[in-house]
């Protein structure tokens, strides 16, 4: 072997063992680093609890300082990736009360940091100020709220129930009030323009009303905060008809007891009835809160005439709504009622 070729053997080794050292001392070198994380407080990791931040100046982000050897910094700053997560229960105290936890006792405990190699040498703020509050859950059945009147039958929410979450203490007091529990989905006039009526159709993601005693109250969720509601629009007008209507007869008050009225066997009912108008008012005869009547009205001079037959009304409808039946004559007979004759006066 040559001597130069030995000359190069030896450059070689010595190269690679003086890199080696060079590695080892910059691994063994202490370092310094100063890192922005951002923070996410949570609660505990079974939705047991919750975590409320009681400092109006904190940021979400803290100023870390760490040392350590080069290596060790390095990793712990690659595997905090900018962010860090502190959860009720891991890193944070999980009793239900107030607490002003050390953020540099937080943090050691982190996956990140814990057995890193490196120390925490600052953090600011040092402090935060936080409440642990328990959680509790009651279902709440969906109430549509729409319009008055616009609307064919009741309309349907889907989910019909959610979950309403939030602080032990308020869920308590809401149910503690007694009653069912309802949260509502609002319709307004707006979203039922344009829909065909009589047509059922979908309403899509209505945002859901909270119960007024949890409004505003901190940490209350529902799950989930909107529904579907499938609604029929009203049509515009609407036609019932009514099977039987009985006939009366109407005098002048003077004329009343002095007149026998026979209706025609076959004309003391009005049959199918046809009303339409309005579906508010039509609704109103469905469902009783209005009761039409059929009326002969006859005058003084029709009574001493004696007429046969008479064309029927149909009164006492709601505004807007008509009625119409095939054969509204009736027959009839009219007698005069005799008066007894006055007593002869005594001799």
């Amino acid at each position: 072997m040559s001597q130069t070729l030995r000359r190069l053997k030896t450059f070689g080794v010595v190269a690679v063992l003086s890199g080696l050292v060079w590695v080892l001392a910059e691994s063994q070198t202490l370092r310094t680093e100063s890192l922005t994380l951002s923070v996410t407080i949570k609660g505990e990791s079974d939705n047991a609890s919750l975590v409320r931040i009681n400092d109006a100046s904190w940021s979400g982000q803290i100023e870390l300082t760490i040392e350590g050897s080069a290596a060790s910094v390095s990793d712990a700053r690659d595997r905090l990736g900018g962010r860090v997560e502190l959860m009720v229960g891991r890193e944070l105290p999980s009793e239900a009360k107030d607490h002003v936890i050390s953020l540099v006792e937080a943090l050691r405990r982190t996956e990140a940091l814990l057995d890193s190699g490196v120390s925490i040498a600052e953090v600011r703020p040092e402090t935060l100020a936080i409440s642990v509050v328990r959680v509790a859950e009651v279902q709440a059945t969906v109430m549509v709220r729409a319009p008055a009147g616009r609307l064919e039958g009741a309309p349907r929410a889907e989910p019909a129930a959610v979950t309403i979450r939030g602080p032990k203490d308020a869920i308590e007091g809401l149910v503690g009030g007694g009653g069912a529990v309802e949260v509502v989905a609002p319709i307004d006039d707006g979203s039922l323009d344009g829909l065909l009526p009589g047509v059922p159709e979908v309403l899509a993601d209505i945002r859901l009303e909270l119960p007024e005693a949890l409004r505003g109250v901190w940490g209350v969720s529902m799950s989930p905060e909107t529904v579907d509601v499938t609604v029929q629009v009203r049509t515009r007008t609407r036609t019932h008809t009514i099977p039987r209507l009985p006939v009366q007869v109407v005098l002048p008050p003077p004329e009343l007891g002095r007149w026998l009225i026979t209706l025609a066997p076959e004309d003391t009912d009005l049959f199918d009835v046809t009303i339409s108008g309005p579906s508010e008012g039509v609704d109103q005869v469905i469902s009783g809160a209005v009761r039409p009547m059929a009326i002969v009205s006859l005058s003084f001079d029709e009574l001493e005439r004696g007429i046969t037959s008479k064309t029927a009304r149909i009164v006492l409808l709601p505004p807007g709504v008509s009625a119409r039946v095939e054969d509204a004559e009736v027959g009839l007979t009219i007698e005069r009622v005799e008066e007894p004759e006055a007593e002869s006066a005594s001799p």
